[in-house]
């Protein structure tokens, strides 16, 4: 070939819309390491297919030398699939001897008949296609014995996860490290439950001395175990710190009346708390290896252990990929940076990413990742720098929105990071914003604009995508029942937002009924609910049934006083049990005398209840799916929404209670005991960490979903409401301001991040005094980080919305004050130039009578 190929001409013979000049210039960019900032909808996609294939075509490089990392599978198949349909329409060109004809062909027009081509679907325009290319070829008086391009599918680029790639590692490299090559990778939920297991089953005492709950044990020493990996952290030098911090407690005050402040005794006792966590991660460990398996963290960690100890493996893979792309680079960790540079450093290593749209700092990725990448990837300098900040998605008012709320990131930014500029021709869409006094109007709002959205859409001709986007799950239902009650089908995406719907609450509450005789709100809530409809005064009787059986024994014999009191001086054993009391009046006569506060048709119904739950608690050892399949039956579920099928809100409800037997049967794929009680234990865990991890549900067509903010990164959708822009919703309480001084997090001397994370100086600190303001600054500091976080977060919710976009909040949702506007709604509706109308809140309208609850519920809902 005399002369490279470029972009435009590829483009124009693949029958897609030229590059830009931002495109071109990142798909045209020499083999040397190269970071590209991308913002939302730009195009980084389409952009990093067209550099492979613009690589390919001018014979730089082959295509199984190309290698592109992603973070889901959902985002690699994608990229996968871009690539491999354009490269496939290039060997068409390439097996006819096309390829050096492409210049004088682009110049010359005879490209342009592709653009119209490629609007063309099925075998008939493929077929036209090839009818053209080989009259083009004729033309040129090259080849026309085109037979595909088989021999291309034996050399495809490799496209996976970041994860998928250090696995491969592992795989084909473990024994080198004593590791065998067939472990299994244990999904979130079997590691948690592991972890549960080394919990309960640990006899370190320091164990009783903690006063955390056992959930919250194993989440931090889950934490502390993964983190630890990423960071490649000796556990034996984490263990030995809290001795070294708990010496803070000692230094001298200056004030008589001080010894040592309440906060830095505070930050001493959660730090201690160290030694423990780090002593369950090291036993978690040693599980994993004697049951043969790993986790997420081990796999990439297991990789750089191979890649840093036998130099071979690396030269084996930088010969073999001489091109590489990091797609979402802003959202790798520590130990995979670590991994990437060790491999590719200083190699034809593209990095893609936004610092605007790292959003996930809880998994050990930093918003400062991006500003690493040069001297990570490129140490004798060289990196080059590019940017695509052309949005192909958003319409311009969408786009003046976003940009409001990082206007004050700019100057913060680990990299240089213009504003994200509207496409040519752009249309200006709709931003639509107000405040209303309560949550209940807000809904109501919310879905009468996505109602009058999809019905000026569908007088176009058009179905609409859309979503419901909220900072956390706690009012999905509230929302999706306003959708419901016009008509609007809807989905709440995630298990922790299932774990919201009335339909799956009652399930869940069953399950625990006939598992643990301590869950009394969970009976009350079936009890009072639409099968049984047992009143008010009726509860009462058996919470005071409750109460006398408690003192009493098997024989209904008093328990001597001395008893009574000891049971109640030791914690939890004095609990009465409901559960119990139920059991207890299925088992009884009318005529007992225990009995006679319950009115008849309370005792008819309380004992249908107490045999309903025996016999499913007969059935404990039934295949989960099975029994809960038992619940719906007995607690008539089926045949209330079967009766009501056809209504919208029931066929949602159906669904909603399908998608959550789906959710089990992947938890049960991973836990080899299959009982309730870790399903239970699961449940509460999946409902707090599930709202963080993105959905892999692609949008349908005329379906409003409903997920968190976090959970829709990566998707769009036609029309998105984010609701709930309130002070303390987003932006978020100042929960976890404490960084590092909080329970079971790592800290800052074992990060790799450290440098881009607040700074604590308490080894500089002489006085209590001292660290007690450096504690204040600290927090101060971890308060600002945690803003900024919520600036993204908004940033890629309102990003998520190709043309209609609305900003809602309200003051009043069951709090105890009012809430005020949030800053990210007034910045973005003061960009638009509008004015954002927010009426005195007044007082609480859930107060008084709207706390009032209808009895009995309507059993037909």
């Amino acid at each position: 070939m005399t002369s490279p190929l470029t972009a435009a001409t590829i483009a124009a013979a693949l029958g897609q819309f030229p590059p830009t000049t931002e495109q071109t210039a990142v798909i045209e960019a020499p083999l040397a390491p190269a970071l590209v900032v991308a913002g939302a909808g730009s195009g980084k996609t389409e952009t990093m297919a067209g550099r492979v294939v613009w690589l390919v075509a001018n014979g730089l490089v082959r295509r199984d030398e190309v290698l592109g990392l992603t973070f889901t599978r959902k985002a690699a198949g994608e990229l996968a699939e871009r690539i491999h349909r354009r490269l496939h329409r290039l060997s068409e060109f390439e097996a006819r001897g096309l390829l050096p004809m492409l210049p004088d062909l682009h110049a010359s027009g005879r490209l342009a008949v592709f653009a119209e081509l490629a609007r063309s679907e099925g075998a008939r325009g493929d077929a036209e296609r090839r009818r053209i290319l080989d009259a083009l070829a004729v033309e040129c008086g090259v080849s026309t014995d085109y037979a595909g391009d088989d021999d291309h599918l034996l050399h495809r680029p490799t496209v996976s996860t970041y994860n998928s790639f250090a696995d491969a590692i592992v795989r084909e490299h473990g024994l080198r490290i004593g590791r065998d090559s067939e472990s299994a990778v244990l999904s979130k939920s079997a590691a948690w439950l592991l972890m549960r297991r080394v919990v309960f089953t640990s006899d370190d005492p320091r164990l009783e001395e903690r006063q955390e709950s056992p959930r919250t044990l194993i989440d931090a020493a889950l934490r502390i175990a993964r983190d630890s990996v990423d960071n490649l952290v000796d556990l034996d030098r984490l263990a030995a710190f809290p001795d070294d911090f708990g010496r803070i407690v000692e230094r001298p005050s200056f004030s008589s009346r001080v010894t040592v402040y309440k906060d830095v005794a505070d930050a001493a006792s959660r730090v201690s708390a160290l030694g423990l966590l780090a002593a369950l991660a090291a036993a978690y460990d040693r599980e994993k290896a004697r049951l043969g398996v790993m986790d997420f963290a081990d796999q990439v960690a297991g990789a750089l252990r191979i890649v840093r100890e036998h130099p071979p493996v690396v030269e084996e893979l930088r010969s073999r990929y001489r091109v590489v792309l990091l797609d979402e680079y802003q959202d790798t960790s520590v130990v995979q940076t670590d991994l990437l540079s060790t491999l590719f450093a200083g190699t034809g290593v593209m990095a893609v990413g936004d610092p605007h749209q790292a959003i996930y700092a809880w998994r050990g990725a930093s918003a400062g990742n991006l500003g690493g990448f040069p001297a990570a990837f490129a140490p004798d300098g060289g990196c080059q720098t590019f940017s695509l900040l052309t949005s192909w998605r958003n319409s311009a008012s969408v786009l003046t929105a976003a940009n409001a709320v990082l206007a004050p990131l700019a100057s913060r930014s680990a990299v240089a990071v213009e504003e994200l500029r509207s496409r040519p021709g752009a249309p200006q869409g709709v931003v639509e914003a107000f405040f209303e006094r309560d949550i209940d109007t807000e809904a109501d709002r919310v879905a009468a604009w996505f109602a009058g959205v999809r019905a000026a859409r569908a007088a176009d001709g058009q179905l609409t995508t859309g979503a419901v986007l909220f900072r956390s799950k706690k009012h999905m239902v509230r929302f999706g029942d306003a959708l419901g009650r016009r008509g609007i089908p809807h989905r709440i995406l995630g298990l922790g937002g299932l774990l919201t719907t009335p339909e799956v609450v009652d399930v869940v509450s069953a399950l625990r009924v006939i598992s643990d005789p301590e869950a009394g709100s969970a009976l009350i809530r079936l009890l009072s609910g639409p099968r049984w409809s047992i009143g008010l005064a009726d509860l009462r009787a058996l919470a005071q049934l409750a109460r006398r059986l408690a003192t009493h024994d098997a024989a209904l014999q008093p328990l001597a006083p001395d008893v009574v009191e000891r049971l109640r001086s030791t914690p939890g054993a004095d609990r009465s049990s409901l559960v119990d009391a139920l059991d207890f009046v299925a088992r009884q006569t009318d005529g007992h005398g225990w009995l006679t506060d319950i009115t008849p048709e309370g005792r008819a119904r309380l004992r249908e209840a107490g045999a309903v739950f025996a016999g499913l608690r007969r059935n404990l050892g039934a295949p989960i799916p099975e029994l809960i399949r038992l619940i719906e039956m007995e607690l008539r579920l089926d045949i209330e929404l079967a009766a009501n099928e056809s209504r919208g809100p029931a066929r949602i409800a159906s669904a909603q209670l399908r998608a959550f037997v789906d959710e089990i049967r992947g938890f049960l794929a991973a836990d080899e005991s299959g009982s309730v009680t870790s399903l239970l234990a699961w449940l509460d865990h999946a409902e707090q960490a599930d709202e963080f991890a993105p959905r892999t549900e692609p949008p349908e067509d005329d379906v409003v979903q409903l997920l968190t903010i976090h959970g829709s990164k990566g998707l769009e959708w036609d029309a998105v409401a984010v609701v709930r822009l309130v002070t303390d919703e987003l932006p978020s309480l100042a929960r976890d301001t404490k960084g590092w001084l909080g329970f079971g997090i790592l800290p800052s001397d074992f990060r790799g991040d450290a440098a881009w994370l607040p700074v604590l100086g308490w080894r500089g600190a002489e006085t209590q005094q001292d660290l007690k303001a450096a504690i204040d600054d600290f927090i101060a500091a971890n308060r600002a980080r945690q803003l900024d976080e919520d600036r993204r977060l908004a940033y890629v919710a309102f990003t998520r919305a190709r043309d209609h976009l609305l900003l809602s909040g309200s003051s009043w949702s069951g709090t105890k004050r009012p809430r005020t506007p949030s800053v990210f709604l007034e910045e973005a509706t003061a960009a638009l130039g509008a004015e954002l109308e927010v009426d005195d809140p007044g007082d609480d309208p859930y107060d008084g009578e709207r706390r009032l609850l209808h009895w009995p519920l309507d059993p037909l809902g």
